[in-house]
C-alpha cells in the first residue's frame, strides 16, 4: 500500500510540477537576463551539434534542455570540460539513476570568466579579481504513458564577482512524446523560470527566461540522426533555430555537426570565414561501459571552443 501511495504522489507532483511551470514560463518569456551560465550548454557533446537538444535522446545536457529525456537515458557518469576564447572555461559533472519508470539526476556546472586586473581611479594596478558562476541542480523525470514523458530540473544559481555574488532559484520543465513508428521524437521546455533571491544591486537583473521545441528523427536511408531546435525569448527578439546531426558508423564511432541561425551575427565579410562561421564538428567513441568525446565550434573573429568529454554506463 505504501508504494502504491509513494508512486502515484510522486506521478501527480511531476505532472503538476511541469503544467504549473509551462503555464508560469509563458508570460515570462520576455525575460532577459545577464548571468551566461544560464543560457550556455556545458557538455561537448552539445558543443558539436550547435547546442540541439529538446528533442535529443541521446543529449548529454538533457537536465538543461528538456528534463523530461532523462527517462530515456542511460544512467552513469558525466564529465566534460570546455575552453573558451579569454581564458573561459565550463565545466560540468552529473551523475543519472534510473530508477523503475523514473530518472533522477544529480548536477554542478561552473563557469569561470578568468582572472582580471583591479585598479583605482587613477588607472593604477592594485591587484586582481575573478568572476565565475556555479549552478546546483536536481532532475526528475517520470513516464506517464508508454510514448509521453515529463520532466523538471530544480536548483541554484550562484553568480559571483569577487566578493559580490547574486542568487537565483532556477526551474526547468519539459515533455516528450516518442513516436516510435517514425523514429522520432517531439519535444517542448520551458527553461530557466527563475527567482532573485540575492542580487548584486537594488535592481535584481531579470533571468532569461525561454521557450523552446525540437525535433529529432532518424533517417530511413543515412546513418543519421538529425535534430532540429527553435528557441524564443523576448516576445520575438533574439530567436534561435538550431540543427545538428549525429552520424552512426561501424566499430561505434560518432560523428557530429551542427549549425544555428547565429551564424549570420558572426558575419565578417570574409568569405571564407563567414562560410564557416557558427559550425560545430565533433566526434564520439562508445564502449558498452565508456563514452568518449570530442568537440570544436568555429565562431569567426570571436574565435575557436574546443572540449573534451567522458561518461561513463555501469
Amino acid at each position: 500500500m505504501w508504494m502504491w501511495i509513494r508512486h502515484h504522489f510522486f506521478r501527480t507532483f511531476v505532472t503538476l510540477s511541469v503544467i504549473v511551470a509551462v503555464g508560469m514560463g509563458l508570460p515570462f518569456l520576455q525575460a532577459e537576463g545577464s548571468y551566461p551560465g544560464l543560457e550556455i550548454l556545458y557538455h561537448v557533446r552539445s558543443l558539436s551539434m550547435a547546442s540541439v537538444g529538446t528533442a535529443d535522446g541521446s543529449g548529454m545536457d538533457m537536465t538543461v534542455t528538456n528534463p523530461s529525456l532523462l527517462q530515456s537515458a542511460k544512467g552513469g557518469l558525466l564529465l566534460s570540460v570546455m575552453r573558451y576564447p579569454a581564458d573561459i572555461q565550463t565545466e560540468m559533472v552529473e551523475w543519472r539513476i534510473p530508477w523503475g519508470r523514473r530518472t533522477t539526476a544529480v548536477s554542478l556546472r561552473h563557469l569561470g570568466f578568468g582572472t582580471f586586473d583591479e585598479r583605482d581611479e587613477e588607472g593604477v594596478k592594485t591587484g586582481q579579481f575573478s568572476a565565475s558562476e556555479t549552478w546546483m541542480s536536481v532532475s526528475f523525470a517520470q513516464s506517464l504513458f508508454r510514448s509521453l514523458d515529463v520532466g523538471m530540473t530544480g536548483g541554484l544559481f550562484l553568480s559571483r564577482v569577487q566578493d559580490v555574488t547574486a542568487t537565483l532559484g532556477v526551474l526547468t520543465a519539459g515533455g516528450v512524446v516518442t513516436l516510435n513508428r517514425y523514429d522520432m521524437r517531439v519535444g517542448i521546455s520551458v527553461r530557466n523560470l527563475g527567482v532573485t533571491l540575492n542580487s548584486y544591486t537594488e535592481y535584481g537583473e531579470p533571468v532569461p527566461s525561454s521557450l523552446h521545441v525540437g525535433l529529432t528523427k532518424k533517417l530511413a536511408y543515412l546513418p543519421l540522426e538529425l535534430s532540429v531546435d527553435a528557441g524564443w525569448w523576448d516576445k520575438g527578439h533574439r530567436n534561435i533555430v538550431r540543427l545538428g546531426g549525429e552520424f552512426t558508423f561501424p566499430y561505434n564511432l560518432r560523428l557530429r555537426w551542427g549549425t544555428s541561425s547565429n551564424r549570420f551575427d558572426l558575419e565578417s565579410n570574409r568569405l571564407w570565414q563567414d562560410m564557416a562561421a557558427g559550425t560545430s564538428l565533433g566526434v564520439g567513441f562508445l564502449t558498452p561501459n565508456l563514452s568518449v568525446d570530442l568537440g570544436i565550434e568555429y565562431r569567426g573573429v570571436g574565435g575557436t571552443v574546443l572540449g573534451v568529454g567522458f561518461s561513463s554506463h555501469p
